[in-house]
């Protein structure tokens, strides 16, 4: 006896579509397509975080000469899991 196939559910085909279309928009951004040419071009991570001698954090953005800056004071929960238990 064949089994019958499954189709998958109409809301699964929509939040699929509309993931991949968030994805296109998001990847069409000025600001998304200059930051992924600078990553390759530095060959550095976008966001680096730093530890403050206070026990504060800093978020520094990588800028065009493959320097770090534009740094803004975040939160320690606002910094991944990983880095803060270096």
């Amino acid at each position: 006896m064949a089994k019958k196939a499954k189709k998958a559910s109409p809301n699964k085909k929509k939040k699929a579509k509309k993931k991949q279309t968030h994805k296109a928009k998001l990847l069409a951004h000025p600001a998304t397509a200059e930051m992924i040419a600078r990553v390759n071009g530095c060959n550095k991570p976008p966001i680096l975080w730093r530890k403050q001698s206070d026990g504060s954090w800093l978020e520094c953005f990588l800028k065009p000469d493959c320097t770090y800056g534009n740094c803004q004071v975040v939160l320690p929960s606002q910094v991944p899991l990983a880095i803060r238990n270096k």
